[in-house]
């Protein structure tokens, strides 16, 4: 997964690959982009219990 600082103009200027791919934001814990080849974008928050940990 790639990590950058996800922006409003960052999202939209992501172009699809062949396969599908998540784009992780630096400043924001958990929280990712997901570009799938047919040009879908689904953002989405990853969370852990803290006793996971």
């Amino acid at each position: 997964m790639t990590r950058t600082i996800l922006t409003a103009a960052r999202v939209e200027a992501l172009k699809p690959r062949k396969t599908t791919r998540d784009i992780r934001d630096a400043k924001l814990r958990g929280f990712s982009v997901r570009v799938s080849p047919a040009a879908s974008y689904v953002k989405f928050v990853r969370a852990m219990p803290r006793r996971a940990r």
